[in-house]
């Protein structure tokens, strides 16, 4: 049998462990979630940020696999960004300046609920960048050499939450080995796009080609945007432009 100072003893540790377990309980909604994030190996190495609240955590993952980090519970923002280099920002998103191209990024922003011990979620990076390469040729059937090809929009970037940022873009195409041009830009929510055809300092001819886009069926809510060739012939009497089986004609007299 137990003595009464033994007795005692007993219960005030009982007592104890009883309130700590119930301490434990009642606070481990304020414990961390474990956010076990799993990347597949595409598009690697990427930048991450996770956002709650006013903190930010960053880093890169670099290899296939889980990466595993604690957060606050609660709603945890998402970004993570391959291709971007210095034109994305963890705490602002992806900023194009004017005078370049969209880099050749590929996204993922959502929210996730870390609202548990341990919360597991795969990770799949998105194209978020469109390839617009225009053939343009004269009546001859020879590419026109010589002339500055501008492509200006309304989306310089995203931003936080991963949508379409709206500001002045601009890109001066240069011509390739075959004489081709081409533009990187990002994922439009408009038809704003427009090609301006100039000799400096003249321009000579403005195209609405994102209306043209649009026309062709072309569609810039696919979680992978599809990349975009577009085929301008010159005749002596207008200008036909061709994507993807669409084809539009425009009379007008050729300057070029």
């Amino acid at each position: 049998m137990f003595s009464d100072g033994m007795g005692r003893g007993i219960l005030a540790a009982a007592a104890l462990l009883l309130s700590l377990c119930s301490c434990i309980k009642e606070d481990r909604e304020d414990c961390p979630c474990r956010l076990d994030l799993f990347f597949t190996g595409e598009h690697l190495p990427c930048v991450i940020s996770l956002q709650s609240g006013e903190k930010t955590f960053v880093d890169t993952v670099r290899t296939a696999g889980t990466f595993s980090v604690s957060v606050p519970r609660g709603e945890v923002r998402l970004n993570a960004c391959s291709g971007a280099g210095d034109a994305f920002d963890p705490r602002r998103g992806l900023i194009i300046p004017e005078g370049k191209e969209c880099p050749p990024v590929y996204m993922c922003s959502r929210s996730i609920s870390a609202n548990a011990e341990i919360v597991r979620d795969t990770v799949r990076l998105h194209k978020n960048h469109c390839r617009i390469t225009l053939k343009i040729k004269t009546e001859d059937g020879k590419p026109i050499k010589g002339y500055n090809l501008a492509l200006r929009g309304g989306v310089c970037g995203y931003d936080l939450k991963g949508s379409p940022l709206r500001g002045p873009f601009s890109y001066v195409a240069k011509a390739s080995a075959d004489s081709d041009y081409a533009c990187t830009v990002p994922r439009q929510v408009d038809d704003s796009i427009v090609l301006e055809i100039s000799d400096e300092p003249d321009v000579l001819r403005k195209f609405a080609v994102g209306e043209f886009i649009a026309e062709s069926g072309f569609d810039w809510t696919l979680e992978d945007l599809e990349d975009i060739v577009l085929e301008i012939d010159y005749s002596r009497t207008g200008v036909t432009f061709r994507i993807s089986g669409w084809t539009r004609t425009i009379k007008m007299d050729v300057v070029i």
